[in-house]
């Protein structure tokens, strides 16, 4: 259905929706599911949408996104929590503070935080690293400020590495592959890195944060966990296993040949490194070698997968409810609306992008509504059509980092830290929110810089 929306009605409605949501999930603590699908409504039928064209924009927002990421979240959900049960991330974390040294071991937990950021969610991966932080820093009498900053800026990257949700979104959402976003989350994680690295050695000298009285610390013996703990290169193998058989599918794809068996060996190549089959290969990988040979029992293992699935379908409805706020502002014509404007702004859309994304992060709290909707305005926008699939993987992934901006009050994480460190709210602000505010901000000047290269 052809609808054309007058430009100032259109406008009016959505500055209405926006600030609602914004009313709805900060002031009266309305659940964002609840909170984007009422924004999505008013914009539609304030900007004078046909009430057929909104239900059709809601039904198409829900399927399209279920069908892109519903399957990739489960299962990389439960490839997290197989990583978890046979303590495949302490193995990470402990080897590489062994071959950096003691000395080096914040930059070492750091990296640490990048592997295990890629299969594990935000929370878990923080507690799951915390008692090896509280024991060095122990040791070592340094402010706990000094290991956990880089770790928190390490899991934040590994975020935007596949198979996690935020990359499926932006494959999901914007004309690119997830090859091509894999390829650029993969060429900019050691510089953003090594930037936020940078960042957290001042916070960290200049205020000590002790290790809490009540703290959980990592005993020096701690060798096993329902069996022997697997070796470092058997799980980094497993974790990558996914990222390689996507960019394995990415280049086979660009390949084509005569000769049919050479085709038939690109096909098959092609068809494995399908995210969801990715996936499902490095979750049966990871219960043979990881679980069932050191001697953790299938009954445990499903005990451990089922737990795994429990936040998914919160993820999973909020991400589509940002599906169904995208087709409506496509549906209504806002896209083109504001992409015409930008056009003849001659703004960056890369820019665009981050500064959305960082004021919904700002406003709203969570990084996945914050995602969702910035891919769903962008996505509307004419122009996104026109560009190379790189610098389209660069407007996503500015995206993501202006979604994972600024962590305050409305954040989980937020707390989550404060409470992990045992900081009054005054110093958290001082240090955890300045923190990813700065890095986030000097990682999409990063950004930005390398995207000239596809622009």
């Amino acid at each position: 259905m052809e609808f054309t929306s007058n430009p100032g009605q259109l406008i009016a409605a959505t500055l209405i929706g926006f600030a609602i949501l914004l009313f709805l999930i900060i002031k009266l603590k309305v659940h964002a599911l609840l909170a984007v699908l009422i924004s999505a409504a008013i914009i539609g039928v304030g900007s004078g949408m046909p009430l057929s064209l909104v239900t059709q924009a809601v039904a198409d927002g829900m399927g399209n996104t279920l069908k892109s990421i519903g399957l990739i979240v489960g299962l990389g959900s439960m490839f997290g929590g197989i990583l978890e049960v046979s303590g495949a991330a302490q193995v990470i974390a402990d080897k590489l503070v062994k071959v950096f040294g003691e000395k080096n071991s914040a930059f070492a937990l750091g990296i640490a935080g990048v592997i295990i950021g890629i299969p594990v969610f935000y929370d878990p991966a923080f507690i799951i690293l915390m008692p090896i932080v509280y024991s060095i820093a122990k040791k070592t009498n340094q402010s706990l400020l000094y290991y956990v900053l880089p770790i928190t800026a390490g899991l934040g990257i590994g975020s935007a590495i596949p198979p996690t949700p935020a990359p499926m979104l932006i494959a999901g959402n914007l004309p690119v592959s997830l090859g091509a976003v894999t390829l650029l989350a993969v060429i900019v994680a050691l510089p953003k890195y090594l930037i936020s690295y940078f960042v957290a050695i001042p916070f960290a000298k200049k205020i000590f944060v002790p290790v809490p009285e009540n703290a959980v610390i990592k005993e020096a013996d701690e060798t096993e966990r329902d069996g022997k703990l697997p070796s470092f290169g058997l799980v980094l193998s497993i974790v990558l296993l996914p990222i390689i058989l996507i960019l394995i599918s990415s280049s086979a794809g660009m390949i084509t040949s005569d000769n049919p068996t050479i085709q038939a060996l690109l096909e098959f190549g092609i068809f494995i490194g399908q995210p969801y089959l990715a996936l499902i290969i490095a979750n049966i990988v990871g219960i043979i070698f990881l679980c069932t040979k050191n001697g953790i029992t299938m009954d445990h293992v499903e005990k451990v997968l089922n737990k795994s699935l429990q936040p998914v379908a919160m993820i999973i409805l909020v991400t589509s409810a940002g599906g169904v706020l995208r087709y409506v502002l496509d549906y209504s014509g806002m896209g083109t609306l504001i992409g015409n404007a930008l056009q003849s702004a001659n703004l960056s859309i890369i820019l665009i992008a981050y500064l959305i994304s960082t004021l919904m992060r700002i406003g709203v709290g969570s990084t996945t509504v914050a995602l969702t909707m910035t891919l769903g305005i962008v996505a509307s926008f004419p122009q996104i059509q026109t560009f190379q699939p790189m610098y389209v993987a660069c407007i996503g992934m500015a995206a993501i980092g202006g979604a994972t901006s600024f962590s305050h009050v409305n954040d989980s994480g937020f707390w989550l830290t404060k409470e992990y460190l045992g900081l009054d709210l005054k110093t958290a602000f001082r240090t955890w929110t300045l923190y990813s505010g700065l890095t986030s901000i000097l990682g999409f000047l990063f950004l930005y810089l390398i995207s000239f290269i596809w622009a």
